[in-house]
Formats: structure tokens, C-alpha cells, sequence
């Protein structure tokens, strides 16, 4: 019985992302998702995918980091550090 629910839990843990996040990649994330936020002007609106990814940083770091970076890249926008 006891092994069964470890089992359970464990399985809801991992299909919901609680486990292998860098704490590092999500703090990352969250700094170029703040950087994003802050370059977005009238002359640069948000763009949907950029804001998908600045509201995943906790359950896809690593994606959503390419895809923020990419972003901040082409409005030559300095990066946060790592």
C-alpha cells in the first residue's frame, strides 16, 4: 500500500513539472521575463509566444529562456545577468 502511494505522488510530482527545474534557470527566466516586460513599448508590443513563454518559467525554464532571450536579442535589449 505504502509503495503504491509513493508511486501516485510521485507521478503527479513529475507530470506537473516539481521536479528537475534549476532553481537557477527559473530565477533566469523570471529576470528576462521582467526585462521583457519592461522593453515592451508602443513601438514594440508584446508578442503572444514571448509572453507564453514568460508565463512558463516554472514549468518549462529551459524553453522559455531561448525563447526570451531570442526576444530581447532582436530589440537589442541588454540581457539579465546569469
Amino acid at each position: 500500500m505504502r509503495l503504491s502511494a509513493f508511486v501516485f505522488v510521485a507521478s503527479v510530482l513529475l507530470a506537473n513539472g516539481a521536479f528537475g527545474q534549476s532553481p537557477l534557470a527559473v530565477k533566469y527566466c523570471r529576470d528576462l521575463s521582467a526585462a521583457y516586460r519592461k522593453a515592451i513599448t508602443p513601438e514594440r508590443p508584446a508578442d503572444p509566444n514571448v509572453t507564453r513563454a514568460s508565463v512558463n518559467c516554472s514549468i518549462n525554464p529551459d524553453d522559455s529562456i531561448l525563447v526570451i532571450e531570442a526576444a530581447l536579442k532582436e530589440w537589442k535589449v541588454d540581457l539579465p545577468p546569469k
